[in-house]
């Protein structure tokens, strides 16, 4: 089944978010007037959204039939949320933050909230995050370089200070929105150039971790509309 977030009129002056689940060609509604997008799920269908509240967001999980909405982070005026994704082992949460003072970060929490791992804390913008295959490190995309690039961080660690990234790609154009194979064989992205979006896949080992090789080249595909 396929879960998704749309944004559906509530009465002739209002409009809500809300989470969908397409089975066997058949839709059902989950929520109703919720204020979800972002939603990830887990093999037992239980959901992770990022929910807007009055002036910010936060994340919150979802039982997989929608009828039970759970808050995983506090609501902050100084604080939002977005991008949440299950771990593959559905153990964690790896999430984009932005916090006072033009901070974004990606952060790994665990199924309750609680923040186990900064992997990021600049003025760049991180976002995106995808766990490899074995859980053991993060691939996101940043523009700390100017130009939107892949990195990969370690998932293992405490801390931030000791954070280590490395950079996947050296494109000239931008690259985002990595995705990783179940079998953590292939990378798949999507690159911009002069001609509009285009859908690439390369080939990458197990573990990213201790990355030190060349930059990944990421070839031209499909061109997306």
């Amino acid at each position: 089944s396929v879960v998704y977030s749309q944004l559906d009129l509530v009465n002739p002056y209002e409009d809500r978010f809300d989470l969908y689940r397409e089975k066997n060609g058949s839709v059902s509604r989950l929520t109703h007037g919720a204020r979800l997008t972002s939603v990830d799920a887990r093999a037992d269908g239980e959901m992770v959204a990022v929910r807007f509240d009055p002036g910010t967001t936060s994340l919150v999980r979802v039982r997989a039939d929608g009828t039970l909405i759970r808050a995983l982070t506090s609501i902050s005026l100084d604080t939002e949320w977005a991008e949440p994704k299950w771990s593959r082992r559905g153990d964690r949460i790896a999430a984009t933050r932005w916090t006072r003072g033009s901070y974004t970060q990606i952060v790994v929490l665990d199924t309750l909230g609680h923040v186990l791992r900064e992997l990021t804390r600049d003025h760049s913008s991180n976002s995106q995050a995808e766990w490899s295959s074995d859980d053991s490190v993060i691939v996101y995309a940043s523009d700390r370089t100017g130009v939107s690039q892949l990195w990969v961080a370690p998932t293992d660690e405490n801390g931030v200070d000791d954070a280590w990234s490395g950079q996947l790609t050296d494109v000239t154009t931008g690259i985002f929105w990595p995705a990783i194979s179940p079998d953590g064989h292939l990378l798949a992205a999507v690159r911009w150039e002069s001609d509009g979006y285009h859908l690439g896949v390369v080939e990458v080992g197990h573990t990213f971790a201790g990355w030190g090789g060349a930059p990944l080249h990421i070839a031209k595909g499909d061109t997306l509309p």
